[in-house]
């Protein structure tokens, strides 16, 4: 093996500082390495994973060809303080798994790097790690030149790419960070889609000191990302030539990193088409402007191909002079030409109704005249901007004046199922601000949308109020149907009596405990975005709970995640989101964003609440065998299984939950 390299400062020194990877691209990761989690223990293939291999550059400014290129596998490092945590938590598994097929341990692997993805604030999010295997043309530049840059290119529809340009240190074995990044490696290397290595020499340090959005027809391709108002802790700095911001500009750790990044709304398309829902939504656009600085893009869709064949259908019904030859022909280029220039002259009068505020306003401004289907023309439009904000009227020109309309109209109840940016329906002209109700379930959507009504209220003024929903009686009204159906067999084959037992002693009692968590967790996220706000426990079933909630204190906004926490997918819609949309008595804001976070050691996603060893929900440790057996709990009732899993622990004094404890615990409350 070559000897130890000596780390080279780049030139010039002064002009490098590390910066924290953008909101953006960290949220991008974390949402495509746990969907390919989940792909992985499905035991799906796994294509090319643009995510985690970014083409990395380095450079030989003697050599014919100055740039080297190379595909590497690049990760998420934990911070200095988790290093040992996650080293020792990953050999672990690999010492349980060791001469075992792959699917028989795949569910405690995926499970270990699973904790720390789930677990932003624990990333180190200046710096990336990667692996050296050949000492190739690679690894001599790096020793002579540590700059280098990781190109980033995703594959459709959304074609994600960001560059990021940085410096390199060279670790090798016995350096925490190379013994982190060979254990991570070594996790996935028995799956079929890895490629074996016999040894990994060296491993690499990547810190970022620019970031470039280079995502294509999304208007800001190629790009400098801003690096967030808030700066993030950071170990010593990898180079002696790469300096950290001072420490008096770095926030303390007590909450999850992520949460102190901004929430960011550069780009927000607006829908015109001249109704006054379209004059509602250009107003709260413009205020949105003033508040955020975004580029204003104002939207008008108009069918000319529709009405070229409505007349083409009515011309078997013309008078019979116009069926001459030649007279016909002609008829239909006059009407295409008067059609297609009226609609554009319509269409360019709508959006200057926008362009004008805009400019006063002192707001960037597009206008787009697009012809199509109004709905498809929208959300084609949406998937290639990816806009952060779309806002939509409730209805349109289509009203009825006489009120007997449906409670969306289609063109926004269609945008709303499509689209993947975050949407804002407008349905009067109340301003947003004045009382933000957030509808909380513990999902990762939902503290998205905390997230965004949070930074709504700080910038426009407003009061935030969480919510959540409790269901008290839905378990009793499933056991009483269940009475009436089950013969005498299958009752004692489902243990009826222990089944229902466990419900109401434990899973019942604890679904307000854990709402009450998630509230409480909503506070601590707000506070670290400079904002107290209220929390309120509802019971019922949870759209219609939230209706009557928003019509007792007038709410002005509703802000709710897309999909909540038993969507099978983060971009579909929700039932109760759907219903909130069409239903809330006031503006809805269905939120995209997807945000999970880690505060004082409870999560906020139910599925996996705080099960990781040295970190247990209730000062419990978890060991590693107790781990692998919760990941095979239902995530449905993980949480509530833990809670008696825990407090069967603690009533035998035990301070670390074992399988024997997981054990009693079933055959005691009768959990399969």
């Amino acid at each position: 093996m070559t000897e130890r390299p000596a780390e080279v400062a780049p030139e010039p020194a002064s002009a490098l500082v590390v910066r924290p990877l953008p909101d953006e691209f960290v949220r991008w990761q974390l949402e495509a390495r746990l969907a390919t989690l989940d792909r992985i223990a499905r035991g799906e293939h796994i294509p090319m994973f643009g995510a985690h291999l970014p083409v990395l550059v380095s450079h030989d400014p003697e050599g014919r060809f100055p740039a080297q290129t190379a595909n590497k596998g690049v990760g998420f490092l934990p911070s200095d303080e988790w290093l040992a945590h996650y080293t020792n938590l990953f050999r672990d598994v690999l010492a349980r798994s060791a001469g075992r097929p792959a699917e028989t341990s795949r569910a405690e692997r995926i499970l270990a790097i699973r904790l720390l993805y789930e677990h932003p604030e624990r990333l180190d999010l200046r710096r990336l790690g990667l692996l050296e295997i050949f000492e190739g043309a690679t690894f001599r530049n790096l020793r002579r030149d540590a700059r280098a840059t990781l190109h980033y290119t995703d594959s459709g529809p959304e074609y994600r790419s960001f560059q990021l340009n940085g410096c390199v240190a060279i670790a090798g074995p016995g350096d925490a960070r190379y013994d982190l990044i060979v254990a991570a490696r070594h996790l996935f290397e028995v799956e079929a889609f890895h490629i074996q290595q016999p040894a990994y020499p060296w491993a690499y340090v990547f810190s970022v000191v620019e970031v470039y959005d280079k995502t294509p027809r999304h208007g800001r391709a190629g790009t400098l990302v801003p690096g967030p108002v808030a700066t993030l802790d950071a170990p010593a700095p990898v180079t002696p030539a790469v300096a950290d911001p001072p420490a008096g500009d770095e926030p303390a750790r007590d909450a999850t990193s992520l949460a102190q990044l901004p929430v960011a709304i550069r780009d927000v398309l607006v829908g015109i088409d001249n109704s006054r829902y379209s004059r509602w939504c250009r107003d709260t656009a413009i205020r949105i402007g003033a508040a955020f600085g975004p580029t204003l893009v104002g939207a008008h869709v108009y069918a000319a191909r529709l009405h070229d064949q409505r007349f083409r259908d009515m011309e078997a019904g013309l008078p019979e002079r116009y069926h001459k030859p030649g007279v016909l022909e002609r008829q239909r280029d006059i009407h295409d030409s008067l059609i297609t220039t009226g609609l554009e002259l319509i269409s360019d009068s709508y959006l200057a109704t926008l362009e004008g505020p805009a400019r006063d306003a002192g707001l960037r401004w597009r206008g787009k005249r697009m012809e199509g289907r109004h709905h498809a023309e929208l959300l084609r439009d949406i998937a290639a901007e990816r806009y952060d904000l779309v806002v939509l009227g409730a209805r349109g020109l289509g009203e009825d004046p006489a009120g007997t309309v449906a409670p969306l109209g289609s063109v926004t109840e269609r945008v709303l199922r499509g689209s993947r940016s975050d949407m804002l329906i407008v349905k009067d002209d109340r301003p947003l601000e004045r009382r933000i109700v957030v509808a909380i379930d513990g999902s990762p959507a939902s503290f998205g949308a905390l997230r965004t009504a949070v930074a709504l209220a700080a910038r426009l003024g407003g009061r935030v109020e969480a919510v959540a929903v409790v269901d008290p009686d839905f378990h009793r009204r499933a056991f009483r149907g269940l009475a009436g159906v089950l013969s005498e067999e299958a009752g004692r084959r489902f243990r009826f009596r222990d089944q229902e037992r466990l419900h109401e002693e434990i899973i019942d009692a604890g679904i307000a405990r854990i709402y009450r968590d998630h509230l409480a967790l909503a506070r601590t996220i707000a506070a670290r975005g400079g904002l107290e706000i209220a929390t309120t426990l509802l019971e019922g079933k949870a759209y219609p709970a939230i209706c009557a909630h928003l019509a007792r204190v007038e709410a002005t906004l509703l802000a709710v995640g897309r999909a909540g926490s038993h969507a099978s997918s983060p971009h579909e819609i929700g039932s109760n989101a759907e219903n909130l949309a069409r239903l809330a008595p006031c503006h809805v804001l269905v939120s995209a964003r997807r945000f999970d976070p880690v505060v004082g050691g409870t999560r906020a996603a139910a599925a996996s609440s705080a099960a990781e060893p040295g970190n247990g929900h209730h000062g419990l440790r978890w060991s590693a065998e107790a781990l692998a057996g919760l990941e095979r709990i239902p995530s449905a009732v993980r949480s509530f299984a833990m809670s008696a899993i825990e407090t069967l622990a603690r009533e035998r004094g035990m301070d670390e939950v074992t399988p024997e404890v997981m054990r009693e615990a079933r055959e005691r409350s009768g959990m399969p």
